[in-house]
């Protein structure tokens, strides 16, 4: 049985007994999910899940259940010149996964900055609009947002976006949480690539010992 891994989302805009209770039951509901308890106080949800069944997508909808209006879980092309949405949760996912595609290399904004300086950007746009004319903040069109590089063997791979409609003054307790998520989702990244390089490594050592043996049974004759 795998080892189950925890995390801590926040939990923005809940203000009452009942928020905390329609939670708590989206959590528990996701795959995967062992235990989920929310603290309607501190804002936060405790989440209990095994790595092995969880997938990005249930990171991607925990979040967005954490308070955010819509979430994004966007990867960079082999080039590394543009960044698309991969996975979605809120909205028309189909509409917010075709807004979220942008070519990092023309990119002026919070992506540019997320990724070449690996660092994350949490921005209540009321109350800061140093990116109100990015390609990224045009498109998706947020009140607040937050962004997350992910980074796997110290390269940016992608990013964890998530944003609300309305103002999030609160915004900032989202910081340690979410990024606890996306370094899930990079471990996730790098343990795919890591069992996609062995089953590589296998076919080739067959594929070796195939013609090994064929060259054998070639100079029998």
């Amino acid at each position: 049985m795998a080892a189950s891994e925890s995390i801590t989302l926040p939990v923005l805009g809940m203000t009452c007994a009942s928020c905390q209770h329609h939670v708590e039951q989206a959590l528990q509901a996701a795959a995967g999910v062992s235990s989920a308890h929310v603290d309607l106080m501190a804002h936060r949800a405790s989440v209990e899940f095994d790595p092995a069944v969880t997938a990005p997508q249930q990171l991607v909808d925990a979040v967005r259940g954490a308070g955010f209006d819509r979430a994004v879980f966007g990867l960079l092309n082999d080039e590394h010149t543009s960044i698309r949405g991969r996975l979605a949760s809120g909205g028309v996912v189909e509409d917010v996964l075709r807004g979220f595609d942008f070519p990092v290399d023309r990119l002026d904004g919070p992506i540019r900055a997320a990724l070449q300086y690996k660092s994350d950007v949490l921005i209540d746009c009321a109350r800061d609009g140093r990116y109100e004319s990015s390609a990224l903040v045009a498109a998706m069109a947020p009140a607040a947002f937050a962004l997350f590089p992910i980074v796997v063997d110290e390269k940016p791979v992608g990013c964890l976006y998530a944003d609300r409609q309305s103002a999030a003054p609160d915004l900032d307790t989202a910081r340690l949480p979410l990024g606890r998520v996306r370094d899930t989702m990079a471990a996730a990244i790098k343990a795919k690539s890591k069992k996609a390089e062995d089953r590589s490594q296998e076919t080739e050592g067959r594929n070796s010992l195939l013609s090994s043996n064929s060259r054998i049974l070639t100079s029998d004759f």
